[in-house]
C-alpha cells in the first residue's frame, strides 16, 4: 500500500476519533461525602474545625449570622446554621480576632437540606472556598481597606442569649476559591415589599484562587436591626 493510499485511509479514522474527543461530554461532578465538621454542629474535628463556633467577644458569645431559611431555626426560632461553613480559630494579631473557614457545597442542616447549594455543578458537599475571617467594626472607611484587600463580603455577630446583634463589630470574609465552577446557588434574598431579587454576581464563573466576585456587600451600611443594648 502507498503512502498516499495508507493516508487516505487514516484519514477518517483520525477524524472519526477527533470528534468522538470533542463531543464527548464532560464526566459530571463526584459527590463528596459529608465533611465531618458539619454533622456535628458544635463540635471541634481533630483539626479544629467547628460548624457553627461560638465566638468569645467583648465578654459575651457570639454565632455568625445565619440566612432566614424554612430549615433553618433553631427550637427557639433562630437560625441555627451558616450553611455549608467550618471554622476554625487563627492567631489574634493585635487583638483582632480571625478565624479560618471552609465553605462546602452543603445547603441548611447539612444532608437534610437540598443537594448542591451554593454551585449546581461543583458536587453536592465539594469544598468551594477557603476563608479568611476578620472580626472588626464597619465604617465607610474600613470597608474601603477592607475590600482592596479581599474582603467583599461581612457577616453580622449574633449574641447566642438573646439573638441580638453586635453594636459595632462584623466579620469581613475573604474568599479563596479551591476548583472552577459556577456560583448559582446559596439563600435567597427578597425586598421589603417581599419580592425575591438576586444578589449581585449571582451567577458567576469562579475560577481558583481569590474570588473578588463574591456577591458583595461591603458597601451596605451596618446597621444592626436588633441592636444589643447595654447590661
Amino acid at each position: 500500500m502507498t503512502n498516499t493510499a495508507f493516508r487516505s485511509l487514516l484519514g477518517p479514522v483520525l477524524v472519526a476519533g477527533a470528534m468522538a474527543v470533542v463531543s464527548t461530554p464532560p464526566a459530571p461532578a463526584q459527590e463528596a461525602e459529608m465533611p465531618e465538621c458539619l454533622a456535628t454542629p458544635g463540635v471541634a474535628t481533630l483539626f479544629g474545625f467547628t460548624h457553627r463556633p461560638e465566638i468569645f467577644l467583648d465578654d459575651r458569645f457570639w454565632y455568625f449570622s445565619a440566612p432566614e431559611l424554612e430549615l433553618n431555626f433553631d427550637q427557639n426560632g433562630q437560625p441555627q446554621d451558616l450553611p455549608g461553613h467550618c471554622w476554625s480559630p487563627s492567631l489574634d494579631a493585635g487583638g483582632v480576632k480571625r478565624f479560618i473557614g471552609k465553605h462546602f457545597n452543603t445547603g441548611p442542616l447539612g444532608m437534610g437540606g437540598p443537594p448542591s447549594w451554593w454551585s449546581s455543578d461543583a458536587g453536592d458537599h465539594a469544598q468551594l472556598y477557603w476563608v479568611d475571617a476578620i472580626i472588626s467594626e464597619w465604617s465607610p472607611e474600613i470597608a474601603a481597606r477592607r475590600v482592596r484587600d479581599g474582603y467583599v463580603h461581612y457577616h453580622e455577630l449574633v449574641r447566642v442569649d438573646d439573638g441580638c446583634l453586635h453594636p459595632k463589630k462584623v466579620a469581613w470574609l475573604r474568599h479563596t476559591a479551591m476548583r472552577a465552577f459556577t456560583f448559582d446557588g446559596g439563600p435567597p434574598q427578597s425586598r421589603e415589599d417581599g419580592r425575591p431579587f438576586r444578589p449581585r454576581n449571582v451567577p458567576h464563573e469562579v475560577q481558583p484562587g481569590l474570588d473578588l466576585s463574591f456577591p458583595p456587600n461591603y458597601d451596605i451600611r451596618y446597621f444592626p436591626e436588633r441592636l444589643c443594648l447595654p447590661d
